[in-house]
């Protein structure tokens, strides 16, 4: 997944990539945002939602979901929270050779590495 940005399904959050960074900016209409946009009555339309310790290679949307983002970091696909305001929960979900990512039209999770492709339905 060489995209530089993506979009959740229901079209509120947009992850753009940026070196080592990771952004998010709500696309809907800000007071309605939420955290981690709004908190304690000020919004910001974008902001850093992870910081990588090298360059992210690859950004998406974990299905049908706009809190939680996929991010290709070295060798690791990270399902990462987009509300980083308290405890930002950052799970691995794949770590392999030189893996590339996206999401099928189906919306199953493809991962292709060391020549072989592999489809996650969930």
């Amino acid at each position: 997944s060489a995209l530089n940005y993506a979009t959740s399904s229901d079209e509120k959050i947009t992850l753009t990539k940026d070196g080592k960074y990771l952004k998010g900016r709500f696309t809907g209409k800000i007071e309605n945002a939420g955290t981690p946009f709004c908190e304690g009555g000020s919004c910001l339309e974008e902001l850093i939602i992870y910081e990588g310790e090298e360059e992210i290679k690859g950004i998406g949307f974990y299905k049908k979901r706009n809190d939680v983002s996929l991010v290709l970091v070295g060798n690791t696909i990270l399902a990462i929270e987009i509300d980083n305001t308290n405890f930002q929960n950052i799970q691995p979900l794949y770590k392999g050779k030189e893996p590339l990512f996206a999401i099928s039209e189906t919306g199953n999770l493809l991962i292709f590495d060391g020549g072989v492709l592999m489809s996650v339905e969930w």
